[in-house]
């Protein structure tokens, strides 16, 4: 599990950052701030995972092989940003 309170965006560059150290799939290393974290947490209930009956609440992201860059925001199934 990731966490931080103090700088959210560093939990982004995080995933990044493992992903081409280690060679792992963003989507394996997304785990450790989302499903993992939520179930840490008890919030695995409706959030931290994208499936049936959960919130829909993601974002997109683009990397520029220096910073990933949050490209949108998506709440509750609806894009905000």
């Amino acid at each position: 599990m990731i966490s931080s309170d103090y700088i959210p965006r560093s939990l982004l560059q995080s995933i990044f950052l493992i992903s081409h150290q280690t060679g792992k799939p963003i989507y394996e290393v997304m785990r450790l701030v989302t499903s993992n974290s939520a179930k840490v947490i008890n919030f695995f209930g409706d959030r931290g995972s994208l499936e049936v009956g959960k919130r829909a609440d993601l974002i997109t992201v683009h990397d520029d092989g220096n910073f990933p860059h949050l490209t949108s925001v998506v709440i509750h199934g609806r894009r905000v940003a």
